[in-house]
């Protein structure tokens, strides 16, 4: 009896391990499979999977000037990436008047710049969009911060002692954030959406969810609260949206938009908020 009891035991502590390592290796998947950008254009559909970047944004732009006829709708995958990136995207979308399909997940300046400025918005029925934060965020430095930043961990570090070179890069990046929040204050102004939808979600957690030690990844809206700032001609491919459906949906959180009269007494949610990072000093030009 008690060597069938300790076999079962072992046996379930090894189902408790391969679970685990299940979750693992799915929760690595996931989050990985992002980091690595892959661009494909044909006359159907252009597709930009992984991180938005300046070089990533210039091969989506070549390859579509190039393809003929050209298509009408961008499908992404994307956890986000540099700010600045992501409003160039969103100005080809934008000018191009593209289409914009949301594939698993579309975060961070994926969700500020890219699905806002589409023409006709696709979400599938597990379609995560998320946003956290964008220039008008207390997490992008000011240009004092910046300076320590500049000097303390960038140029330190890269021990490239040629002045003109490190003067360069040193108005570069003054630059970069000195012009966030005006080129986005613009960029807003041109797409026809409200530019506090980046910020809104902060501190606005429904009354049915409990602050989590962790940081959440970020927040949503309803559609219909999406609607509010701008954002229309939403299509479910589905028929329906349920980002609760989707993997890891509980690091992230619905905007109760009902709270927002009560700012003052919110608790603030604890979420990862947006960064500044600056181009590698090493392939600065």
């Amino acid at each position: 009896m008690l060597k069938l009891l300790g076999r079962g035991i072992g046996f379930a502590l090894i189902v408790l391990l391969l679970v685990a390592v299940s979750f693992f290796l799915a929760a690595f998947y996931y989050h990985s499979k992002y980091q690595w950008t892959r661009i494909d254009v044909n006359s159907q559909r252009a597709l930009y999977t992984g991180r938005i970047s300046f070089s990533g944004v210039k091969e989506l732009e070549r390859l579509y000037m190039s393809t003929t006829p050209r298509p009408q709708r961008l499908v992404i995958r994307s956890l986000g990436g540099d700010l600045h990136a992501g409003m160039n995207l969103g100005l080809f979308v934008h000018d191009n008047a593209l289409d914009v399909e949301v594939k698993e997940i579309c975060a961070s300046s994926c969700a500020n710049y890219v699905f806002s400025a589409a023409r006709k918005k696709y979400l599938h029925r597990d379609s995560i969009l998320v946003w956290h934060g964008g220039a008008m965020s207390d997490a992008i430095p000011s240009v004092n911060e910046l300076k320590i930043k500049i000097e303390d961990e960038i140029i330190s570090a890269s021990k490239i002692t040629n002045k003109e070179r490190l003067a360069a890069y040193r108005e570069f990046g003054f630059r970069y954030v000195s012009d966030l929040i005006p080129r986005e204050t613009k960029f807003f102004n041109k797409i026809g959406v409200q530019q506090n939808i980046t910020v809104t979600g902060f501190g606005y957690l429904p009354s049915d969810k409990k602050p989590r030690k962790k940081q959440y990844a970020g927040f949503y809206y309803s559609l219909e609260d999406m609607q509010e700032f701008g954002l229309v001609d939403i299509h479910l491919i589905d028929d329906d949206w349920l980002p609760s459906k989707s993997f890891f949906w509980d690091r992230y959180f619905q905007v109760d938009m009902s709270r927002m009269h009560n700012a003052d007494s919110e608790p603030k949610v604890n979420i990862k908020d947006v960064t500044v990072q600056l181009p590698d000093i090493g392939a600065f030009k």
